[in-house]
């Protein structure tokens, strides 16, 4: 369980500031990433001030279908803190024993023809945090360019990003946007021309 989720690291009680804005915990239905929501769920507890009973609380009420089948499958006896069920949910809904899957994914990942640059770059981060969550930032940069560059519908353009050697998903995103805008405006001038 990583750090930031472990209820040894958070006092029993601690009592939000005066005038300190509370924060809302959204539902999770189970059909997004649970580790962005469990996030969501540890930033409002800490702001919040949250019990360990709270937190049980509060987890348990922010579940909506069909997560929330999570609650009565079992005996609702052995859910006796938060991170019980937070354990049930990451076995559930969780990606660890998912990691091959996803790289798979990635590795085939293609550029749709309605799909802009924008998209995929989001894809591609997305599938990257799935398929290698526990990978150095350096090595991670270098396997996000090369399927960014992969899945581009536009191989010469992704080529031409490639001659310039990306050192970072975000560069070559940079790189991939500004030589497309060039040959849109390109295209746009020999349009006129004719």
């Amino acid at each position: 369980m990583p750090a930031e989720l472990k209820s040894e690291n958070i006092p029993a009680k601690s009592v939000p500031r005066k005038n300190q804005q509370y924060l809302r915990l959204a539902k999770y239905d189970g059909r997004t990433e649970v580790e962005a929501f469990l996030r969501r769920f540890e930033t409002c507890a800490r702001h919040n001030g949250w019990s360990d009973v709270d937190r049980l609380n509060h987890l348990m009420v922010s579940l909506s279908a069909p997560a929330d089948q999570i609650l009565w499958e079992y005996d609702s006896n052995t859910l006796k803190t938060w991170s019980d069920l937070v354990q049930r949910l990451r076995a559930r809904y969780g990606s660890a024993e998912q990691a091959s899957l996803h790289q798979t994914q990635l590795a085939t990942r293609r550029q749709r023809p309605d799909e802009g640059l924008n998209d995929l770059v989001l894809d591609i981060r997305r599938l990257m945090t799935l398929a290698y969550p526990n990978c150095g930032l350096e090595h991670g940069e270098v396997l996000a360019v090369r399927a960014f560059l992969d899945a581009m519908r536009d191989q010469s353009l992704a080529l031409k990003i490639r001659e310039r050697e990306p050192v970072s998903l975000d560069q070559a995103f940079k790189l991939a946007l500004r030589l497309d805008s060039y040959r849109q405006a390109a295209e746009g001038v020999i349009g006129h021309d004719e």
